[in-house]
């Protein structure tokens, strides 16, 4: 059953991570054309934020049969967002409003994955 669940889950993961990156590359572009290059820099990062999340989810899915427990999951991607803040904000230096907006927005391509293929936790197909 968690291979069925598994393999299900990746294919929508693979379409939130491409919605992702569409919503980070058109983010980066406006930014750029509005407020320049800094500008378009934060708001790539907070893109690629945004993206580690279901990067860490899709190797995360893969290993559950070992380690199962959402809350686990679920606190390792926030400590991974919260380093890769920290990392953007105290090291780089990147500006705040366009990362977090961008960040925000690509949150939203996991809503594109659940238009596309609905998920299912019984291993069938809809």
């Amino acid at each position: 059953m968690i291979a069925a669940f598994s393999d299900n889950l990746l294919s929508p993961l693979m379409v939130i991570l491409a919605a992702q990156a569409v919503i980070t590359v058109s983010a980066a572009l406006m930014a750029t054309l509005l407020c320049g290059a800094h500008a378009a820099a934060s708001a790539a990062i907070g893109g690629v934020v945004a993206m580690s999340g279901a990067l860490a989810l899709a190797c995360r899915v893969r290993t559950m049969v070992s380690r199962p427990g959402l809350a686990h999951l679920a606190a390792e991607r926030l400590a991974l967002h919260l380093a890769m803040f920290v990392l953007a904000l105290g090291v780089l230096r990147l500006s705040p409003v366009p990362m977090l907006s961008t960040f925000a927005v690509a949150q939203l391509g996991y809503l594109a994955a659940f238009r596309v293929t609905p998920p299912t936790f019984d291993g069938t197909s809809p």
